[in-house]
């Protein structure tokens, strides 16, 4: 009986061995058929290229792009440092969430002792958009980069407002 179970068990063993070695590629490789294409067929299939909308990140990355180009334009072309604008992320009071800001060096730095820090601020803040509106006027290049930054604040205003009447994405209301 045990000699039976054995010569059972062996007849099997060389049974798998032989079908693994007769058929070695059934079921564990397939080989790809590579149809003929012709060279005419292979210069129109040159190139695909598929259009989608840009997402809100992409966009506000790009307002932030264009917004800090116009600052560093500005800030080579203004009359001294005071007037340099620097943006950097913080948390404000209270959040956990950093907030992108904007700021001129005077609003960090005053040089004015005695005066109320909101009353300087005030009064540099409107030197500062004085000497910005002619510096556009005189320099191509500053007024360059603010109409390329106002350009991608409306593309992005526009699609952020298409979205939230369409309902794609979350919108405050």
């Amino acid at each position: 009986m045990f000699l039976n179970s054995v010569v059972n068990v062996t007849r099997l063993f060389l049974a798998s061995v032989i079908l693994m070695l007769a058929l070695p590629n059934a079921g564990l490789t397939q080989v790809a058929s590579s149809p003929v294409i012709s060279d005419a067929a292979i210069e129109v299939l040159d190139e695909i290229v598929v259009y989608g909308e840009p997402t809100l990140r992409l966009l506000r990355d790009e307002v932030y792009a264009a917004e800090e180009n116009f600052y560093e334009v500005f800030n080579t072309l203004n009359s001294g440092r005071q007037f340099d604008i620097q943006c950097f992320y913080r948390k404000p009071l209270g959040s956990l969430i950093p907030r992108r800001m904007c700021e001129a060096y005077f609003v960090k730095n005053p040089s004015v002792r005695g005066v109320p820090h909101w009353a300087y601020v005030r009064h540099k803040t409107k030197q500062m958009f004085n000497e910005m509106a002619s510096l556009i006027d005189e320099h191509p290049e500053l007024h360059a980069a603010l109409l390329e930054f106002k350009d991608a604040k409306q593309i992005f205003d526009s699609s952020l407002q298409d979205r939230c009447v369409n309902r794609h994405s979350l919108c405050r209301e």
